[in-house]
């Protein structure tokens, strides 16, 4: 892969990218959301079309021809439990427990994002239970997508991201990706170069540039054999087994900051960072991707200030960061005193600096927890503090989302 090759985009073209990625990922979790045993793919494509078309959008996949210059009928590929991608949607109910893949691409203002998410249909909380193989496929495939997305920044290669994805699913979870179909370059068209694979070396293939905008795409099979066929209808790919398949996407811009998300959804809440920021030293913690988990990452020093912000900013890019939790030290009367205002000029500066959400987390009782725990752990109690700062947001989240349930 030649440089000449690669189409980076402007930082204005990125801006046109990430308000087309808007609409179509809020489209494509409505349609989702729609997504209930008794209603049909063609109903569903249907829906899909109509809600593009009211935000100003052309479904992209409509009227797309494939290499032998045939024609794609829909605007929205469903691919039922042993299809894998470009599934035809069909007049067949969809049924309880059926693994879906919903895949959807938009042209908005000139430029073309994709996305795709692969649902279990039913309750999501009975999926783990009912269906332990669907659910550890869906998790795998989600987070295989975040991994892939870790690996996509400047000076990493195709290869990089390809390996990231298939060591993950292979090598952890034992299932398998497919070969025959990868990933893509897009923005100004459907397809750009690169490829970009589901498996690979590091170091190998097209080397990321910054301005370059991927469709990174996991496509991923619930058996050892990634071999797949095309169906009779001349689109749909099957897994050659009749196993489980599943498939997760983003359109995502390689920044100088790390991976954009252009077509993050609002389910995602992406990794979180959780800061205990002292006069000497800075606790630091992540989430998992899913947001689950809160865990102890590192210390760095508080000064120079500079130098601080910008190994924060390299930690943010490494970890892929979309957001950061500040623990306020307040008074036990809960009152903001000196300490609490130097947070807040430093979470200042770095919300200036990394244009990323924040908030802020009463920390008044994380000091002396986190002696006696990163005591027992053998870690740091700056970084256990930061992690219990985390913790305990995710708590109160977790709480505040199942109070508006």
């Amino acid at each position: 892969m030649t440089p000449k090759s690669l189409k980076p985009k402007s930082p204005e073209d990125i801006e046109r990218l990430a308000r087309g990625g808007a609409i179509l990922r809020t489209v494509l979790e409505e349609v989702a959301a729609l997504a209930r045993p008794g209603i049909t793919g063609k109903e569903l494509d249907a829906e899909a079309e109509r809600r593009l078309r009211a935000a100003g959008a052309e479904p992209s996949f409509k009227g797309y021809a494939g290499g032998d210059g045939k024609a794609f009928p829909a605007s929205l590929c469903v691919s039922v439990n042993s299809a894998v991608v470009h599934g035809l949607p069909t007049d067949e109910p969809l049924k309880h427990g059926d693994v879906v893949g919903l895949d959807l691409g938009c042209r908005y203002e000139g430029l073309f994002t994709d996305t795709a998410m692969t649902i279990f249909v039913g309750d999501e909380h009975d999926r783990e239970k009912k269906n332990p193989i669907a659910h550890a496929l869906i998790r795998a495939t989600r987070r295989a997508l975040q991994a892939g997305i870790q690996a996509a920044r400047t000076g990493a290669t195709t290869g990089d991201i390809g390996y990231a994805i298939g060591h993950l699913v292979e090598q952890i979870y034992g299932f398998s990706v497919v070969r025959d179909f990868t990933g893509h370059g897009v923005g100004y068209a459907v397809h750009e170069a690169p490829r970009v694979p589901n498996s690979g070396r590091p170091g190998e293939g097209a080397k990321l540039v910054e301005g370059l905008v991927l469709a990174i795409e996991p496509m991923v099979i619930a058996s050892k054999n990634h071999a797949v066929r095309i169906a009779k209808d001349g689109w749909t790919v099957l897994a050659a087994d009749p196993v489980l398949a599943a498939h997760e996407e983003h359109t995502v811009a390689v920044t100088a900051q790390g991976s954009r998300i252009l077509t993050r959804r609002a389910a995602e809440m992406g990794v979180v960072l959780g800061l205990d920021y002292g006069d000497q030293r800075i606790g630091l913690a992540v989430t998992d991707p899913e947001g689950e988990r809160a865990l102890a990452h590192s210390t760095i020093p508080a000064q120079p200030f500079d130098a601080a912000v910008s190994a924060l900013q390299r930690v943010i890019a490494a970890e892929n960061v979309a957001r950061i939790v500040i623990g306020l030290p307040l008074t036990l009367e809960g009152r903001e005193g000196e300490q609490a205002q130097k947070t807040k000029e430093f979470a200042a500066t770095l919300a200036e600096r990394t244009g990323l959400p924040q908030e802020f987390a009463d920390e008044r009782f994380t000091s002396a927890a986190a002696e006696e725990t990163a005591a027992a752990k053998g870690i740091s109690p700056d970084a256990e503090a930061a992690r219990l700062i985390l913790e305990g947001w995710l708590v109160r989240r977790s709480r505040k989302i199942h109070d508006r349930a």
